[in-house]
């Protein structure tokens, strides 16, 4: 075991070098891909690297590949992404790199999260939160002095992370792939015929709809024919701990519910909106405001939380329907029904009624049948992905400030604990 040391103390300036951004001109700014990535804050910000959609033709800040991003403005001060290449980043955010010599970029990145409580709470403004330069150059971060132990330290909360990233890649392809079934199958309409062949491009016959072009005996209808479809309440019930989570449509993700925003109502509370808007297993979620149109199956077992602003389709009171209607929702001509029926200028959202007129293709029972072999697998098998995910992150979240604050100590060899630095 290391002996007892005292960990170092400095500011973030003397081990890293930090760019604040400047957003450039509006002008410039394009959806082309010419010139640089901008970067304007965390709404770019991806699982990992941050996925732009925006360029720029003169780029004011430019981070590098392996810079650490860290948000700066908003309520979202202190989010952070890792720097895939270079980018030009707007005043929303701080690159942050590890000098020479220093400490490394991934052990600073772990000290954050650490200290991040710590950090934020010296943010100015009460409802625009704001760090400033002087607040990052000058905030204090501790580490060991021994640059063994500071890389074991970073390579166990570097593998999982990893694993965690791993798990939501593997996610996202194993939704890829029984979307590119349902597009095959149910967009495209080549589901195999009778003989196994694509229906429609082997002279599957065709007949004409308010839905365009749909194979013959199919139907067409709305989703409130086919199940119930409701939203979650528009109240704001007060905070309360202990009790149950009111989830928004801020909190819905592409591939889970974040929790680690939401804040907890009364019992009470919580009967009183299941009421309008029980959650059950295999119900589909979609986001009303903000974000709108995020969908989302629920697999849980147990539904802890209530609903506020979201769609919900009790798609549970089909199950033979609901891994169809969950791509259904995701395919790209509801996304285009979505885009036509959101309103507001300033933030978009969907009625209640625009999400119960959704209009959906109703195809053969045994097709639907069929598909569902298919996907069923895929669906349990993210489902599964999940769960090791949360578990993952639990662990992450209890490990991570004992080894960053010295009270877990890795086991280092002697020779090595001779191995100190002064970074």
């Amino acid at each position: 075991m290391p002996k007892e040391n005292t960990y170092n103390i400095a500011s973030l300036c003397s081990v890293a070098d930090l760019l604040m951004g400047q957003s450039p001109p509006g002008e410039t700014y394009n959806k082309e891909g010419k010139g640089y990535p901008l970067l304007n804050g965390p709404t770019e910000f991806g699982l990992d690297h941050p996925i732009p959609c925006l360029w720029t033709t003169a780029p004011t800040k430019i981070c590098e590949k392996g810079d650490l991003l860290f948000c700066v403005r908003g309520t979202t001060t202190g989010r952070m992404n890792w720097a895939d290449q270079a980018y030009c980043i707007g005043r929303g955010l701080c690159a942050i790199r590890a000098k020479t010599g220093f400490l490394d970029t991934n052990y600073i990145y772990y000290s954050l999260i650490y200290e991040l409580s710590r950090l934020l709470s010296l943010c100015s403004g009460s409802v625009f939160l704001n760090l400033s330069r002087n607040d990052l150059e000058e905030f204090e971060i501790r580490w060991s002095p021994n640059s063994q132990e500071r890389a074991k330290n970073t390579s166990i909360l570097m593998y999982i992370e990893n694993k965690i990233k791993l798990n939501q890649e593997t996610n996202k392809t194993l939704e890829a792939v029984g979307g590119a079934v349902f597009k095959r199958w149910f967009v495209d309409f080549e589901f195999p015929n009778q003989e196994s062949k694509p229906y429609k491009s082997s002279g599957g016959k065709m007949i004409d709809s308010d839905m365009g072009l749909i194979p013959n005996e199919w139907k067409h209808d709305k989703m409130s024919s086919l199940f119930t479809v409701t939203d979650g309440t528009h109240d704001s019930p007060k905070k309360t701990e202990p009790g149950y989570y009111l989830i928004t449509s801020k909190h819905v993700k592409e591939q889970e519910i974040d929790f680690s925003q939401a804040y907890k109502i009364s019992e009470t509370d919580f009967i009183e909106i299941n009421r309008r808007s029980r959650v059950n297993t295999n119900d589909i979620l979609v986001t009303m405001i903000g974000t709108v149109g995020n969908i989302l199956l629920v697999q849980e077992n147990t539904i802890d939380f209530a609903i506020k602003n979201i769609g919900l389709f009790k798609s549970s009171e089909r199950p033979d329907l609901f891994e169809y209607i969950f791509y259904y929702l995701k395919s790209s001509k509801s996304k285009d029904y979505v885009r036509t029926r959101t309103s507001g200028t300033t933030q978009g959202y969907l009625t209640l009624e625009s999400i119960r007129d959704f209009p959906v293709l109703i195809p053969s029972v045994d097709l639907i049948s069929n598909f569902k072999k298919i996907v069923n697998p895929l669906l349990e098998k993210i489902w599964l992905n999940r769960n090791q995910t949360k578990t993952l992150q639990n662990v992450r979240t209890a490990l991570l400030p004992k080894l960053m604050s010295g009270k877990i100590r890795v086991p280092i060899r002697k020779e090595e604990m001779e191995t100190t630095d002064n970074a």
